[in-house]
C-alpha cells in the first residue's frame, strides 16, 4: 500500500513536469519570456506575433510596437537592430514585475539602435537674403523647440546675437505689468519672443504682441518674477533676427519654419527638426520597466516624460536634444538611472520631480544642459543637470560628469540622500546665484532634513553670468546650502575656480564642512544670515584647507542682520594657505558695522569670535612682485613737520616725539569716525604702480589700516584697497597700488578705522615703480584625481601644503581627491 502511494506520487511529479514542457513549447506567451524584434530595414508590420520573435523576420516599425504593446507581460524584450533609426513615440501601457521588467534594448552588431521624432526637411523656397522657408507636414507638437543641423541642436535666432559684445538690450523704462520701453526705434517685432532677465536665477520668455516706437508690449506667462528696470533683454524668434548661418524661426500659425544658411543651400544643410513632444511616456501605474542600450534623440519637450511608475531603469543610453529636459519624472520611486550619456537638454538633462524616493543617478555624462541662453523654460528650476526633489529620500547620486551647465550642476534633496564623487566642470553658464551642487529646504522653516552627505566631488569653473543683470557682481557657488537647508555633512569636496564662492551657507543649521579644499576662489567659504531665513546655528567647520593666493581672495566671510557671528557655531583646527602673507584675508559684517563691514587676519578674527584658536598659516616667504625700476616722488622722516600730509578728514595727523625713533607721524580718528589722511603725488596714468613704504607701530595689535588711491578707489572700489595690521613693535610695511584711471591729480590715502588708538609712521617714501610680477604657477602645484584609484604624480623639487606637510619629488593623491602645494625655494630649509 505504502508502495503502491509511492509510486504514484512519483508518476504523478513526472506528469506535471511534462505538462510544463508541453505549456512551455505550446504557449510561449503564457508565462515565458519572449523576445520582439523590429528592423526597419527588414521588417514588416503584417507579420504574426511568432514570426516577430525571430530577428530574420522582425515587425518594422514603433506604430506596430505602440499596437501590440498591451498584450507583453513581464519578462518580455523589446529588441530593435543596432545601427537602425526608428521613428515616433514609444507608449508603455503594460509593465513586469518586480525582478521581471519588460525590457527594451538593442540586438545585433553596431550602434545602439536610435529612436527619434527627427524629420529632414526636404522642400525649401527662398525668402531672399540667405533665408529659407518651409512647411512642417507631420508636426505633432504644439512648437518647434529642436532643430539640427550637422546633427546638432541650433539656436533660435535673436537680436542681438549670442556673440556680440553686448548681447541684452537695457529695459529702460516699465510702463506696466505687460509692456517695456528700450529697444531701439523701427523695428517690428511682433509674433516674436522677449527674452527678459528678470534676476540672478530666472530668465523669462513673453511672447510679443506689439511694438511701437521704443516701446514692446508682451504677454504675460506663469511665473511670479516681475519685469525689473536697469535688466536686460533680448529678442528671439523673429524673422528679422536672422543673419547668423543656422538661426531659425517658428511660426506656430502657419506652422512654418525659416532658416539663415546664407550663401548654402538648405538641402545641403541636412536641416532636421522634432516634431513629437516625446519619445517615451507612460500610462499611470506602469511599472518595472528597462531600457538598455538605446539611442534617443530629439524631442520637443522630453525625451523620457513618466509619471506615477515605479522600479525604471534607463542603463547605457545615448539620449541628445531634448526641448525641455532629456528625462522628466515624477512619481516614481526606485528610480535608477545609470551609464547614460545625456547631451543637449534646452532645460534640464535629469528632472525629477515630487514622490520619487529611492534613486540611483550613476556614471552619466550630463553634457551642455541649457546651451542657449534664451530656450530654457521660464521660471524656476530650469537650467539644471540634475534635479532631484525635496522628498527624494534616500537616494544616491554617485560618479556622474555634468559637464557646462546654464544652472545648477546638480540640484538635490531628500533626508539620507547621498552626493558623492561627481565631477561637476562648468556651470551657471547662464545664470548665477547658483551652485555647483546645491540644496535648499524649499523655504520649509521647521523641515530640519537629516542624514545628508556631499563627499570627494570634484567641482570647477563655477563661470556666474551677469549679462543682462544689474547686479554686475558673480554669484557662482562650488557648493550652495541654501533657505535653511539643514543636515549636511560636506567633506572631502575639492573646489577649484568658481567665479562667487566656494562654499555658501545661507541662514542654514546643523551643517559640518570637514576636510574641503578650496583654490582660486574669491571666498572660499561664506556664511549669510538675512530676514529671508532663521539664524545661522550649529555650524561645524575644521580640518579644512583654504587659499589666499590671488589678489582679494578671502578664506571667509561671515554677514548677519544681528550680532550673532560668534553664534555661528565651531570653527578650529582649518588651515589657511596664505601665499604672499596677505594677512587681511577674513571678512565680518554684522548689524553694527557698515555696509562693507570688516576686513580682518587671523588673530582679529580670533579675538572678535573666538573661532580658528587652534588653526594654522604657514608662512611662505614669497613676494609678489620684484622691483624692476623706482623713481621717488615723495619722502619724509618727520623729524620737525608732517607736510608730507596734505590733509587729514575725520581724525587728527600730528608730529610727535616719542614715536618710533623720535619724532614721528601720528594719525588718530574721532570718536566714532573713520581718518582718511591724503598725501598727494601728482599726476598718474592707468597702470602707474605707486609703492609706498614706511615703519608703523600703535599700542593696539591687529587693528586694520586701509590704503588705496583715491581716483582708482572712486572709480571702482573692488580690489583697489589694501591692508596692513597695526602691531606694538615697529615693523616695514611696503604696499604696492596700481592706478586703474589716470589722473592730473592723484593721492595715496590712509584710512584708519574708529575705534582706534594712534597709528605711528616714519621713514615714509613714495615711489612710481615698474615691477615684475611673481609668476604664481612657477610655484603652485594643484591637481585633482577623479579616478577610482590613489595615483602618484611626479614633482620637480620640494613643496609643502596649508598643514605644512613637506612633498618630495612626487606626491600621492587619493581616489577622488586634490593637493595644493606651494614649491618651497632653492634657498629656503
Amino acid at each position: 500500500m505504502i508502495t503502491w502511494l509511492v509510486l504514484h506520487k512519483v508518476n504523478f511529479i513526472k506528469l506535471i513536469k511534462h505538462l510544463h514542457l508541453l505549456a512551455f513549447l505550446i504557449f510561449p506567451l503564457a508565462g515565458h519570456c519572449t523576445d520582439y524584434y523590429f528592423s526597419t530595414s527588414l521588417g514588416d508590420d503584417n507579420r504574426p506575433y511568432t514570426e516577430a520573435q525571430n530577428p530574420a523576420t522582425p515587425w518594422k516599425t514603433i506604430g506596430k510596437l505602440n499596437a501590440i504593446a498591451s498584450g507583453l507581460k513581464p519578462g518580455d524584450r523589446v529588441l530593435f537592430a543596432a545601427g537602425e533609426v526608428f521613428y515616433g513615440t514609444i507608449y508603455l501601457v503594460k509593465g513586469g514585475d518586480i525582478g521581471n521588467p519588460i525590457v527594451y534594448t538593442t540586438y545585433g552588431i553596431g550602434a545602439p539602435a536610435m529612436i527619434t521624432s527627427l524629420e529632414e526637411i526636404q522642400t525649401w523656397r527662398s525668402l531672399g537674403g540667405g533665408k529659407f522657408e518651409a512647411l512642417i507636414p507631420n508636426l505633432r507638437s504644439s512648437k518647434v523647440n529642436i532643430v539640427e543641423i550637422d546633427n546638432l541642436p541650433r539656436e533660435l535666432g535673436r537680436y542681438p546675437n549670442s556673440d556680440s559684445d553686448e548681447r541684452f538690450l537695457k529695459i529702460e523704462g516699465i510702463y506696466n505689468p505687460n509692456s517695456l520701453h528700450g529697444q531701439p526705434e523701427g523695428n517690428n517685432w511682433i509674433g516674436g519672443e522677449l527674452v527678459v532677465r528678470k534676476n540672478n536665477w530666472i530668465i523669462d520668455r513673453h511672447p510679443i504682441t506689439s511694438t511701437s516706437g521704443s516701446t514692446i508690449n508682451y504677454q504675460t506667462i506663469k511665473t511670479p518674477y516681475p519685469v525689473k528696470l536697469g535688466y536686460g533683454y533680448f529678442i528671439q524668434n523673429h524673422v528679422n533676427t536672422l543673419d547668423t548661418f543656422g538661426e531659425w524661426v517658428y511660426n506656430s500659425i502657419l506652422k512654418t519654419i525659416t532658416v539663415y544658411t546664407g550663401a548654402t543651400v538648405p538641402a545641403a544643410a541636412k536641416i532636421k527638426l522634432a516634431t513629437n513632444d516625446y519619445l517615451v511616456t507612460n500610462q499611470p501605474f506602469v511599472k518595472n520597466l528597462s531600457f538598455v542600450n538605446l539611442h534617443f534623440k530629439g524631442s520637443n519637450k522630453s525625451l523620457f516624460y513618466v509619471k506615477k511608475s515605479g522600479n525604471f531603469k534607463i542603463e547605457n543610453c545615448i539620449l541628445e536634444s531634448a526641448g525641455e529636459n532629456g528625462i522628466f519624472m515624477e512619481e516614481v520611486p526606485d528610480l535608477s538611472i545609470t551609464g547614460n550619456t545625456i547631451k543637449n537638454s534646452l532645460s534640464n538633462g535629469i528632472f525629477v520631480f515630487n514622490k520619487s524616493p529611492r534613486i540611483t543617478v550613476k556614471n552619466n555624462l550630463i553634457e551642455n544642459t541649457m546651451p542657449f541662453q534664451g530656450m530654457g523654460q521660464s521660471s524656476d528650476m530650469n537650467g539644471i543637470g540634475l534635479y532631484l526633489g525635496s522628498d527624494s529620500d534616500s537616494s544616491v547620486v554617485e560618479k556622474n560628469r555634468i559637464i557646462n551647465t546654464g544652472y545648477n550642476g546638480i540640484h538635490f534633496g531628500g533626508d539620507f540622500t547621498i552626493v558623492k564623487n561627481n565631477l561637476i566642470d562648468g556651470f551657471c553658464v547662464f545664470k548665477q546665484d547658483g551652485g555647483g551642487i546645491y540644496t535648499n529646504s524649499d523655504r520649509q522653516i521647521s523641515k530640519n532634513n537629516q542624514g545628508r552627505e556631499i563627499h570627494n566631488n570634484i567641482i570647477v569653473n563655477g563661470i556666474g553670468n551677469i549679462d543682462g543683470n544689474e547686479e554686475k557682481v558673480y554669484l557662482a557657488n562650488g557648493i550652495y546650502a541654501d533657505d535653511m537647508a539643514s543636515g549636511i555633512r560636506i567633506y572631502n569636496n575639492t573646489i577649484h575656480k568658481v567665479n562667487g564662492s566656494g562654499i555658501f551657507l545661507h541662514n542654514n543649521n546643523n551643517l559640518e564642512l570637514n576636510e574641503n579644499l578650496i583654490y582660486n576662489v574669491p571666498i572660499q567659504i561664506r556664511a549669510s544670515h538675512d530676514a529671508i531665513g532663521t539664524p545661522i546655528r550649529d555650524i561645524t567647520i575644521e580640518n579644512n584647507q583654504l587659499s589666499s593666493v590671488f589678489v582679494g581672495e578671502l578664506v571667509m566671510s561671515f554677514t548677519t542682520d544681528d550680532n550673532d557671528i560668534a553664534q555661528f557655531g565651531q570653527l578650529d583646527n582649518n588651515y589657511f594657505l596664505d601665499l604672499l602673507n596677505t594677512d587681511f584675508i577674513f571678512h565680518s559684517k554684522d548689524a553694527s558695522d557698515s555696509p562693507s563691514g570688516q576686513i580682518r587676519n587671523l588673530q582679529s578674527w580670533r579675538q572678535a569670535f573666538g573661532y580658528e584658536l587652534n588653526s594654522h598659516k604657514p608662512l611662505f616667504n614669497l613676494r609678489p612682485y620684484e622691483i624692476i625700476t623706482r623713481s621717488p616722488i615723495k619722502s619724509s622722516t618727520f623729524e620737525s613737520k608732517i607736510d608730507l600730509i596734505a590733509g587729514t578728514y575725520g581724525g587728527i595727523s600730528e608730529l610727535i616725539s616719542n614715536g618710533i625713533k623720535g619724532n614721528s607721524l601720528s594719525i588718530t580718528p574721532n570718536p566714532g569716525e573713520h581718518v582718511l589722511a591724503y598725501i598727494q603725488i601728482g599726476a598718474v596714468k592707468a597702470g602707474d604702480e605707486i609703492l609706498i613704504e614706511f615703519d608703523s607701530k600703535s599700542l593696539e595689535e591687529n587693528k586694520e589700516v586701509q590704503v588705496f588711491l583715491e581716483k582708482t578707489f572712486d572709480d571702482n572700489q573692488e580690489g583697489t584697497t589694501r591692508y596692513f595690521s597695526t602691531n606694538k613693535d615697529p615693523k616695514r610695511i611696503q604696499i604696492l597700488l596700481k592706478a586703474r584711471v589716470s589722473a592730473p591729480s592723484e593721492s595715496v590715502v590712509i584710512k584708519i578705522n574708529e575705534p582706534s588708538v594712534p597709528v605711528i609712521f616714519d621713514n615714509m617714501t613714495v615711489s612710481k615703480v615698474k615691477t615684475k610680477k611673481l609668476n604664481i604657477s612657477e610655484y603652485i602645484f594643484f591637481e585633482f584625481n577623479y579616478s577610482d584609484q590613489e595615483v602618484t604624480l611626479p614633482m620637480s623639487g620640494r613643496y609643502k601644503n596649508a598643514k605644512n606637510e613637506e612633498f618630495n619629488q612626487e606626491v600621492k593623491i587619493p581616489a577622488y581627491g586634490s593637493v595644493l602645494l606651494v614649491k618651497i625655494p632653492a634657498d629656503q630649509k
